[in-house]
């Protein structure tokens, strides 16, 4: 199955759940005012803002990533309401047990991995929970061999978070 499928599932979900105010800078720069965070696109992925959210997709077209504000006040809410926010993207969810509270580029932030399952399709992911003006999830997922296959430029884009500048 190609993120084609797998990502037009995951835009009806996220679209039906929530809505959003994202702004390009530039072609691959973006600006989420609500969440108070700024990160980079991977060069050539496509990104479909939606007001306050943004659908990505890797240039092959195997990965989607989901960015939106949670609604809780602190990191420490956001991440015990994970399972439910991970249950509305995949089937049998199996969150790790190596989930970790980190820091990016200044902001305090929670992230763990996982396998579940979209539409009888295995699937891997990340989750990371960033906390800018507001809680930001950002979750990725693709078939595990694409997963793999995409994973620095997901972790290029992870790492590229950061407060509004």
């Amino acid at each position: 199955m190609r993120i084609t499928g797998l990502k037009a599932v995951l835009v009806a979900v996220f679209v039906a759940a929530f809505a959003v105010s994202v702004r390009a800078q530039d072609d691959r720069l973006f600006t989420h005012a609500d969440g108070g965070i700024q990160f980079t696109a991977p060069e050539g992925w496509e990104a479909e803002p939606d007001g306050d959210s943004i659908v990505l997709s890797s240039s092959d077209g195997a990965v989607a990533v989901m960015l939106y504000v949670l609604d809780a006040e602190t990191l420490e809410v956001a991440a015990e309401a994970l399972d439910v926010e991970i249950a509305k993207m995949v089937s049998d969810p199996a969150v790790s047990d190596k989930s970790e509270t980190i820091k990016i580029n200044g902001l305090d932030a929670f992230a763990t991995t996982g396998k579940g399952k979209i539409e009888d399709q295995p699937v891997d992911f990340i989750v990371l929970i960033v906390m800018g003006k507001k809680p930001v999830m950002i979750f990725a997922v693709a078939e595990s061999a694409s997963f793999e296959k995409n994973k620095p430029q997901i972790n290029a884009l992870m790492q590229s978070i950061g407060p509004i500048k």
